[in-house]
């Protein structure tokens, strides 16, 4: 008698329930990577054989337990520690997958040559803490330095941002500083252009006024005489300054230049009388 039913084996530290085989759950596989680290395996396994290949298992192996013992066991034990042995411990854990697919494949082609179907096989925990626990602990060692090291870049491209950017902000401030600076010594020179512009129109106004006046002066002076121009211009200042003409200075002598004598007299009179009254 053989059974045709799904078996599932444990190759565990303990049992799943409705595994058969043993009474007992089966050693884990130890394997030994290519970088000297030897650590158990924990393999699941779902095998089956069915009707039509019942005689060739019986008649080449015997009933369920030899096919257990001196068939599946030791394939499943063999492609393990050949699969271990040709990567790196560290490599075997973060390939666990690649490892199961693996091995899956190869012990399907194994037991398929004496009639066992293989259906599923799953890896569990690899390692312990006895067994990798130093590795493990290296490992994280270095992913937390390097954890850091992302860290302490991130930090430094940060203060190199913030440099940069106060750098910028206060050449910026700089920039509009000396940008205040030049324009106002532009508004400053044209000011003061502006101011010689005004002086110039200024002193030019003033130089024509006076030349045109000492032209008409002139040209009075020809047609009616040097002293009765100087009257004129006398009787201009009377009228313009609202000064007394009647004289209060008595001047000796003859003709016009008593006359005007007089009347200057008269005028500086009143010009010393306006400078000495007192203010209030």
């Amino acid at each position: 008698m053989i059974d045709t039913r799904q078996v599932k084996v444990s190759y565990t530290a303990s049992m799943e329930p409705g595994e058969r085989g043993k009474s007992q759950p089966l050693k884990p596989i130890d394997v030994k990577t290519i970088d000297g680290f030897s650590f158990p395996v924990d393999v699941r396994l779902t095998y089956q054989i069915e009707g039509k290949n019942a005689p060739l298992v019986v008649s080449t192996l015997g009933d369920d337990e030899m096919v257990l013992d001196k068939l599946v066991t030791p394939k499943v034990r063999a492609i393990f520690r050949n699969n271990a042995e040709k990567v790196k411990a560290l490599d075997y854990i973060q390939e666990r997958s690649k490892q199961e697919t693996q091995s899956a494949a190869m012990l399907k082609e194994a037991l398929a040559k004496y009639g066992v179907t293989t259906l599923e096989i799953n890896i569990g925990n690899v390692g312990d803490e006895r067994s990798l626990g130093s590795l493990l602990k290296t490992q994280t060692d270095r992913e937390i330095a390097l954890q850091q090291q992302e860290t302490y870049k991130v930090q430094q491209q940060a203060a190199e941002i913030e440099k940069q950017l106060t750098k910028t902000t206060q050449e910026a401030e700089e920039e509009k500083k000396l940008a205040t600076a030049a324009y106002a010594v532009k508004v400053a020179e044209e000011e003061k252009k502006q101011i010689l512009i005004a002086a110039e129109a200024e002193a030019a106004q003033i130089k024509l006024v006076a030349e045109a006046k000492a032209a008409a002066y002139k040209l009075i002076t020809e047609a009616i005489g040097e002293d009765n121009a100087a009257l004129i211009e006398i009787m201009k200042l009377v009228a313009s300054e609202g000064i007394r003409i009647t004289p209060e200075v008595m001047v000796g002598g003859n003709g016009k230049d008593g006359m005007t004598d007089a009347l200057m007299g008269t005028i500086l009179k009143d010009k010393l009388g306006a400078s000495t009254k007192p203010t209030k």
